[in-house]
């Protein structure tokens, strides 16, 4: 063979290793592209579901949110309403007070809706002022009919068109005790998602849907669908939302249809609706779908520039991983906390449930001063105990930014009074002298959020008493009218004590969270170090803010200004005297009614805890079965008909929420329709919408508050079988 043949044999060999080398590094880089581009497309597309769902989740939060302040409505109403009724109320009280109610739903709603109205009494009533034809009958009207079959829990009606507005609403409704008279209210179906229209148009929003458990459309982007149901259209969309629906869970699901695509997610909300929302995700998904052989050809002619990008990619992969994971460590820090909450609160208060309930035995029945005395300190001491847990749970709620401002209105005079019994025990039992300013021209009928108006007070006439050792705490209020606003005031608090008062460099710091003002001197004055940051932030949500003067070794002044409403301008008058007179006839406890032929069962696997629920209705004469796990409720429940079911929530073994669920899926038991209350030492943000959502008519919180108890059973307990008690206040009146 000769030279040149073995050099063209050496250069074919040569080319064909180097071309066997190029297409190894080919085929390792298509691998490498192919498994890195698998990453990035399922990464980026998680990514992309993740971000609508958050977009899905803020829309049903607000539907949720619209929903349940048009149940709430109802609920008070319906409260008021049997009240009224059992009072024997004229059919004109009744009348000015849906009218009344109706002015200010339409107030706090902002919202053209028809206003309340009822069937009560065999008359129908519409605090709008509007009257039925002749020949109306509102018993045979769907919103009696669907109502009426709710059996005294709140239901939300079909949609029907409103020939009078040419607009989809649905009613929600409530009977009353009697369970013939009826209350509701009719919610324009727009309304319920007008709050996020700006939020559709600037996102990428196609549409958005509520349906309830039929399947109707409730409300609609799209107004001309209202009304229809979601299983009679023939479109994909249509047909993969009915097959998602069968789930009742929240879901997500992609869609291609027409050549776009969509991400569809699906969330329940109360009564069973279900909120849609479809997202166009064309433009996110479209870089996905470029052809991988384009990327492959293109990698390969720049390898070295994929070298870098690689690198850098990588390095933001693992950025968003890292990302990713303290996302997951801070929603699992979130989780943890809420739990530890959840348990700590019911842990707590299942014992104070106990002392504060046992103690309440001993102040009724005791005639011993000396006794009494110990009984109140062990009282005042538990409270002080709870109001610690409250707080721990009150800044919770604000940093999850749960904590919510709910107007109502109110009569000042309660508030005061409540304050006052408070303060001037703690007063008295320190040798401070309690005095008042109230000036006697104020407003007596407001509207705002009394409960937070009342904490708020609390706080500061509580800190006022713990720093100041003798002397005067003065409690001022009053109040100055607003020119742009003829129907509302600036209310007026102010809190001076003769105490330790604050260094002007410490002011600052007392509004940090568990944080308080030279501790060493004041290691004796109890507390969390929280009550002046939860005042601060309560403030702040309703406009106002906490202006702190004082003069160290001199005392201190706690003011503030909050705008409310007012719905009567009729005079407070001379408060101190009043309290003072009423004070003077204060009298002993008194059972609020009596119902020797009530039956109720109490299950609570806390032996005590039956015990302190049997001491505390003793007197009204019910009669009390009791069970300390949910197999024995469930067996008594199913051989007895009860008038009311007490049942506590985190028992071991099957808990109330798991035993409820279970008696109410027997529909032989006798109890279907027995009111059930929940027993919770359970405090945290949204327990109130847990029970409600998981079939309880009502709840009461532990350690249980007596008149809290005597006034649910009045509510709840059949009317044929509550007497209530006859006594006299200070003006002669019964009450």
């Amino acid at each position: 063979m000769s030279e040149s043949l073995k050099e063209k044999k050496r250069n074919n060999g040569f080319i064909i290793r180097r071309i066997m080398i190029y297409v190894t590094i080919m085929a390792f880089f298509i691998g490498v592209i192919i498994v890195y581009y698998r990453m990035i497309y399922n990464e980026t597309r998680e990514n992309i579901v993740n971000t609508g769902r958050n977009q899905a989740i803020r829309t049903a939060k607000i539907v949720d949110k619209n929903l349940s302040s048009y149940v709430d409505i109802v609920r008070l109403a319906g409260y008021t309403l049997d009240n009224m009724i059992s009072e024997d109320r004229s059919d004109e009280e009744i009348l000015d007070y849906l009218a009344n109610e109706t002015v200010a739903f339409r107030d706090s709603m902002k919202s053209d809706t028809t206003g309340i109205y009822g069937y009560i009494r065999g008359t129908y009533m519409d605090g709008s002022g509007w009257t039925p034809d002749e020949g109306y009958e509102p018993t045979e009207r769907p919103w009696y009919i669907q109502t009426v079959a709710g059996k005294g829990r709140i239901i939300t009606g079909d949609p029907y068109l409103d020939l009078d507005t040419g607009r989809y609403t649905v009613t929600i409704g409530k009977t009353l005790r009697d369970n013939k008279s009826v209350v509701a209210v009719d919610v324009f179906a727009d309304k319920l998602h007008d709050d996020k229209l700006e939020h559709i148009k600037n996102e990428s929003i196609t549409a958005e849907l509520i349906l309830n458990v039929k399947g109707d459309i409730i409300t609609h982007s799209d107004n001309s669908l209202i009304g229809t149901n979601i299983r009679d259209g023939n479109n994909i969309l249509n047909r993969a939302i009915s097959d998602n629906l069968k789930k009742s869970i929240e879901s997500s699901f992609y869609l291609h249809d027409g050549g776009r695509d969509y991400m569809v997610y699906l969330l329940p909300l109360q009564y069973n609706w279900m909120s849609i929302t479809v997202i166009d995700a064309t433009d996110e998904f479209k870089w996905l779908k470029i052809p991988l052989a384009i990327t492959v050809a293109v990698s390969v002619i720049i390898v070295a520039a994929l070298s870098v990008f690689l690198i850098s990619s990588d390095r933001r992969r693992r950025e968003a991983q890292a990302l990713l994971v303290r996302s997951e460590r801070a929603t699992a820090a979130s989780e943890a906390k809420s739990e530890f909450l959840s348990n700590m609160s019911h842990e707590i208060r299942t014992p104070i449930n106990a002392i504060l309930g046992m103690n309440e035995m001993v102040l009724r029945t005791s005639e011993d001063k000396e006794v009494l005395e110990y009984s109140d300190n062990i009282k005042s001491a538990g409270r002080t105990l709870l109001g610690i847990i409250n707080d721990i749970l009150d800044f919770s709620k604000i940093e999850a930014g749960k904590m919510e401002i709910i107007p109502a209105e109110y009569e000042l005079a309660s508030v005061l009074n409540d304050l006052v019994m408070m303060v001037d025990i703690r007063a008295k039992g320190k040798g401070l002298a309690l005095k008042l300013d109230f000036d006697e021209d104020t407003p007596k009928s407001l509207y705002g959020d009394e409960i937070r108006i009342k904490q708020i007070i609390t706080n500061i006439l509580t800190n006022a008493v713990k720093y100041t050792e003798k002397g005067t705490v003065t409690f001022s209020v009053g109040f100055e009218r607003i020119k742009e606003e003829e129907d509302s005031i600036l209310l007026k608090v102010a809190v001076k004590d003769t105490g330790i008062g604050i260094k002007e460099e410490d002011i600052h710091r007392l509004f940090s969270k568990f944080e308080r003002i030279e501790e060493d001197r004041n290691r004796n004055v109890e507390g969390t170090g929280l009550g002046m940051n939860i005042t601060m932030n309560l403030l702040d949500m309703m406009g106002s803010k906490l202006e702190v003067d004082s003069v160290y070794g001199e005392g201190s002044c706690f003011g503030f200004g909050i705008k409310q409403r007012v719905i009567s301008w009729d005079k407070l008058g001379d408060y101190e005297k009043t309290y003072r007179e009423r004070m003077a006839k204060q009298r002993k406890y008194k059972e609020k009614f009596t119902a020797p032929e009530a039956d109720v069962l109490v299950v609570d696997d806390t032996p005590m805890n039956l015990i302190v629920f049997k001491g505390l209705i003793k007197k009204t004469g019910v009669k009390v079965d009791t069970g300390e796990s949910g197999d024995v409720c469930i067996e008594k429940s199913s051989k007895k008909k009860y008038d009311m079911i007490f049942l506590d929530h985190m028992m071991m073994g099957m808990d109330g929420i798991e035993t409820l669920r279970r008696i109410h899926e027997d529909e032989k038991n006798p109890n279907l329709d027995t009111p059930f209350i929940c027993l919770t030492a359970n405090a945290i943000s949204g327990a109130r919408e847990k029970y409600l959502e998981a079939g309880f008519d009502d709840y009461l919180t532990k350690p249980i508050e007596p008149d809290r108890l005597e006034e649910m059973m009045i509510a709840y307990l059949p009317k044929d079988k509550v007497t209530l008690s006859r006594s006299e206040d200070d003006d002669g009146e019964v009450s």
